[in-house]
C-alpha cells in the first residue's frame, strides 16, 4: 500500500498564484520547444448522454521535471445557472520510476489558472508590448482568468467585455472589482469589443464564429481559447488566413482548435501555421516582428500545462503539510 496526497482546489490555489502560473507555464512552453515534453493521444468528445457534456483525457510526461500524469474531465454546459461549475476535472500524478500514484488533485482551478497563464505568455510574445486595451468576448470563469493573466504582464488602461449572457458580465465586474483598478466597459456586441481592443480574447463555448475577419485591424493580437473540441469554432477562418498563426500543439489544433477549419478552405495547416508557442518561447522561432502584424494564438490546452501546474502545487503542498494523505 502507498499514500496518495489528495489536494482540493483551495489547497492548490493557496500555493499557486497567477504570477506563479505564468512563470512555470512559460518554462513548460520552453521545454516543449526543446521537445522535452511527451504528449500522449488526447481523448475529447461529446457524451451520448442527456447532459451533452464534453469529456476528455489528456496525459503526458515532462522529461525535465519528471512529472507524469493525466487529467480527466471536461465541460458540461447544462451546469450553467446551477451551483455546479460547467468545467469539471481531476488529475492523477504518478512516480515515473515505479508507476505508483502519488497525488489526486482537483483540477478546476489548475485548468483555469494554467489557461489564463498560457494566454498571458502567448500575448507576451505575440501582442504589441504597448497594448493598453484588452477585449474579452465571453465572460465566464475562463474569461476572468484570461484578464488576470493579461493584467499581470501588460500596462492595461481599459478592458472592454461582452457576453451573450448578461449575468456573466455582471459576475465578472463584481469578482474583478477589487483586483483590477482600471475601467471595465460593457460593449453592445462582439464587434464593439474587436474595434477597441489591442488584445482580443475569445472564451466562448465555441458554437460558431463570434469574431469576423472584417472587424480585425493591423497590429491586433487574438487569443482564441474556446475552441478545444472537434467542430467548435470562435473565429472567422479568414482571420487565420491573413494572420501569423501560432498554435499550442499542431496536432491538437488541427483536430480540436480553430486551425481545424483551415481545411475547409483547402489550406494545409501544417504548412500555414508559423510556429508552436514553445518554439517562440525557447527562441528557435520569432514571435511578433512588426507593429502591423495580426497574430493569433490557437489554444487547445496541452498536457504539460496541467502537469507542470499540478506538479509544482503537489511539491509545495507536501512541503507545507497541506492536503489529505490516503493509503490505497
Amino acid at each position: 500500500m502507498n499514500e496518495v496526497l489528495v489536494l482540493t482546489d483551495e489547497d492548490v490555489q493557496s500555493v499557486l498564484s497567477m504570477d506563479d502560473a505564468i512563470k512555470i507555464v512559460e518554462e513548460g512552453f520552453a521545454d516543449d520547444g526543446r521537445d522535452l515534453n511527451v504528449n500522449f493521444d488526447v481523448v475529447r468528445d461529446r457524451l451520448p448522454h442527456k447532459s451533452e457534456g464534453i469529456f476528455g483525457i489528456k496525459s503526458g510526461y515532462m522529461k525535465r521535471t519528471e512529472f507524469l500524469g493525466l487529467k480527466a474531465g471536461g465541460y458540461w454546459a447544462s451546469n450553467r445557472g446551477t451551483d455546479v461549475l460547467p468545467h469539471q476535472s481531476v488529475m492523477l500524478l504518478f512516480d515515473p520510476e515505479t508507476g505508483v500514484p502519488v497525488a489526486l488533485v482537483r483540477a478546476n482551478y489548475i485548468t483555469g489558472v494554467r489557461t489564463g497563464a498560457a494566454g498571458a505568455v502567448a500575448a507576451k510574445y505575440l501582442a504589441r508590448p504597448d497594448a493598453s486595451c484588452a477585449g474579452l468576448i465571453g465572460c465566464g470563469a475562463q474569461g476572468r482568468m484570461q484578464l488576470r493573466g493579461l493584467r499581470a504582464l501588460f500596462p492595461l488602461q481599459k478592458v472592454v467585455v461582452w457576453d451573450a449572457f448578461p449575468e456573466a458580465v455582471d459576475r465578472l465586474k463584481v469578482e474583478l472589482a477589487s483586483e483590477i483598478d482600471i475601467p471595465i466597459e460593457v460593449a453592445a456586441d462582439a464587434r464593439e469589443v474587436a474595434e477597441q481592443a489591442d488584445i482580443i480574447v475569445t472564451t466562448t463555448p465555441g458554437g460558431g464564429p463570434v469574431l469576423q475577419d472584417t472587424w480585425i485591424r493591423e497590429g491586433q493580437h487574438i487569443n482564441a481559447i474556446g475552441a478545444d473540441t472537434a467542430g467548435k469554432q470562435e473565429l472567422d477562418t479568414n482571420i487565420l488566413v491573413r494572420a501569423k498563426l501560432v498554435v499550442d500543439n499542431l496536432q491538437q489544433c488541427m483536430t480540436l482548435g480553430e486551425t481545424q477549419h483551415l481545411k475547409k478552405l483547402g489550406i494545409d495547416a501544417a504548412q500555414h501555421h508559423h510556429a508552436r508557442l514553445g518554439d517562440i518561447v525557447c527562441g528557435s522561432k520569432l514571435g511578433r516582428e512588426s507593429d502591423s502584424e495580426i497574430t493569433v494564438y490557437d489554444a487547445t490546452g496541452v498536457t504539460f500545462q496541467d502537469l507542470i501546474a499540478a506538479g509544482v502545487a503537489w511539491q509545495r503542498c507536501k512541503e507545507q503539510g497541506l492536503g489529505v494523505r490516503l493509503r490505497i
